[in-house]
């Protein structure tokens, strides 16, 4: 049995550990090139985490005020809704969250004239585009009485009698 075996000339080509290297190079571009941030990946928002909310006696004449903290991850709807005024906003909210339920991430309250919300945290989700808060005001509010946040973690709203103000607390 003296037979001759015949070797093939090898190529030059990837080898496994090449060729393992590259994908994991590459899953993470996969991963990051599209818009959004995969849940698997998402720790922890830029947004707001933390709200306190003040209501001062004379809030509103008196009546209750509701308040919304509206969390954008939809660049579509983002400049329909950073044009809104309150009343705007009330006056179609449910049908926007009808329309983007993906794209809109809502909290809300009613407060009574002299009521505090201390503290309450809030959670901001991944792939935040804007955050707005609406107040709104009953009769014939002068202001807009909404309010873009920008990359801050926590605040106070004060509900006065026919307006707010917002001050971000430091940290």
């Amino acid at each position: 049995m003296g037979g001759t075996t015949e070797h093939l000339p090898q190529r030059a080509g990837p080898s496994a550990s090449t060729f393992g290297l590259l994908l994991a190079l590459a899953v993470p571009f996969f991963l990051l090139a599209g818009c959004k941030t995969p849940k698997l990946l998402c720790f922890s928002s830029s947004g707001l985490q933390q709200l306190t909310i003040t209501s001062s006696t004379e809030s509103n004449l008196g009546r209750p005020i509701a308040v919304d903290l509206v969390y954008v991850t939809d660049r579509k709807i983002l400049a329909a809704v950073e044009k809104m005024k309150a009343r705007e906003y009330f006056a179609v909210r449910t049908q926007l969250s009808r329309d983007y339920p993906k794209g809109l991430l809502v909290r809300s309250w009613e407060l009574q004239a002299g009521q505090q919300v201390v503290a309450d945290p809030v959670r901001a989700p991944c792939n935040l585009v804007g955050t707005f808060l609406f107040a709104n005001f009953g009769g014939e509010a002068p202001a807009d009485n909404r309010l873009r946040l920008h990359k801050v973690r926590r605040g106070t709203l004060a509900l006065g009698a026919d307006g707010f103000t917002w001050v971000p607390d430091k940290g």
